[in-house]
């Protein structure tokens, strides 16, 4: 599934720079960056997280996240 389908270029390129911090390694297929189902449950949990008023910085902690081991 591509995740960015009909977002625009700024909420992208937010999206982008959370998926780095966390670690993530999206699949290209094409032009496109694909995640699996659950690499997208971990960038809604975290965006949940950030509406919640935390930070990535936390996310990461609470999680035990280590972004260098990319997922």
């Amino acid at each position: 599934m591509s995740f960015l389908s009909g977002i625009s270029w700024g909420k992208a390129l937010s999206i982008y720079k959370r998926i780095k911090d966390i670690g993530i390694q999206p699949t290209k297929i094409g032009v496109r960056a694909v995640v699996n189902s659950e690499q997208l449950a971990l960038l809604d949990s975290l965006h949940e997280f950030i509406q919640g008023g935390g930070t990535t910085a936390e996310f990461i902690f609470y999680r035990g996240l280590d972004p260098e081991d990319a997922s």
